[in-house]
């Protein structure tokens, strides 16, 4: 029983918010059950299989990723263009590469982008010889990797034709993001648990409303890892507390798909406090309140943003990828931290 218009179906339905082709996939299964004679209600059974097939993302529904077990490997895409690679000649560089990926992965081409000098990142102060490197820093820090300036330059080399691709050291997720808005669909991992809480909220999180914005950001100051740490990025213990607050309270105050979109804000509002590994510099002394509670909102409009045009469009895991199995995909991009 297709449906020619949405006024015509079931109010449920509508409630819920499929759209008009949605609801007809459903009417599929529902006309299915009811031919079988088996079910007591084919509503019922339609909506089961509706869902099997179908995952709510805010206020839309999005087809669940596919299992890609099957799909081969076409094209491996390598890119550096960190220190490491402005310091190694290209051609070693390059030579280096090709000779893993005839030892790993034989008969699969691998594509090497190395081009530091047109669209390498801009350069920063350096950590001067000799300066101390705390091991705090680095755990939070960690690898988060960006190429929201790179994306459209990446993207030469992804064949049109790509259906899937693979990032097992995604950073924060911005190659992940371009593909997804190409409809791609994307598999994402990482080991920094920033990286991963960002990346996991994008792409398996529910938008937060008004009233969520206002508990996130109303979150009381408590004790946490920061607060007991050695950095000096807040200096203030009460600004400490605050960041500890949020990210304790999250954990409280919300479930599931909210959960992960409220630690993807938090995780951007660490990430811009924490840049790179310059956690003992202090910078935007104090850390107040106000500005605070002025910088998550605008973290939770881009986590907002983002969910809205890509929610729904992959998986993400939080594994140590040289220990686990690939999973198939067309295309793997790979940008290591090293």
């Amino acid at each position: 029983m297709p449906y020619s218009s949405i006024k015509d179906a079931p109010k449920a339905l509508v409630t819920a918010g499929l759209t008009l082709s949605q609801i007809n996939i459903w009417a599929k299964f529902y006309d299915a059950a009811k031919a079988s004679g088996g079910a007591i209600s084919p509503a019922a059974v339609a909506w089961t299989q509706f869902k099997r097939k179908y995952k709510k993302v805010g206020k839309k529904w999005f087809k669940r990723a596919k299992k890609l077990a099957r799909a081969p490997v076409e094209k491996i895409i390598f890119t550096h263009w960190g220190t490491a690679a402005i310091k190694l000649k290209p051609e070693k560089l390059a030579r280096k590469i090709s000779e893993l990926s005839e030892k790993h992965c034989p008969d699969i081409p691998v594509e090497i982008a190395i081009d530091n000098l047109k669209i390498g990142p801009p350069k920063k102060g350096e950590r001067k010889p000799g300066e101390r490197v705390f091991i705090e820093e680095y755990a939070l820090s960690n690898y988060l990797g960006s190429k929201r300036a790179y994306v459209k330059e990446i993207f030469k080399y992804v064949p049109s034709e790509a259906k899937t691709l693979f990032d097992p050291m995604m950073g924060v997720c911005h190659v992940l993001i371009e593909a997804a808005r190409r409809g791609i669909q994307i598999i994402g991992n990482d080991l920094s648990p920033l990286a991963y809480l960002y990346s996991m909220g994008i792409f398996q999180g529910s938008k937060l409303d008004e009233e969520d914005i206002e508990k996130l950001k109303n979150s009381p100051p408590v004790a946490g890892w920061l607060s007991k740490s050695g950095l000096m990025r807040p200096k203030r213990k009460e600004s400490k507390r605050l960041l500890d607050g949020l990210i304790i309270n999250t954990g409280k105050n919300f479930s599931g798909g909210k959960r992960r979109a409220a630690l993807a804000a938090v995780s951007l509002l660490v990430q811009h406090y924490f840049r790179g590994f310059q956690a003992f510099i202090s910078e935007e002394e104090p850390y107040s309140r106000h500005q605070i509670q002025k910088d998550l909102d605008t973290a939770i409009k881009e986590v907002n943003e983002l969910i809205e045009a890509v929610g729904g469009r992959g998986k993400i895991f939080h594994r140590d990828i040289l220990k686990e199995k690939i999973p198939a995909s067309d295309i793997i991009y790979f940008d290591p931290p090293f």
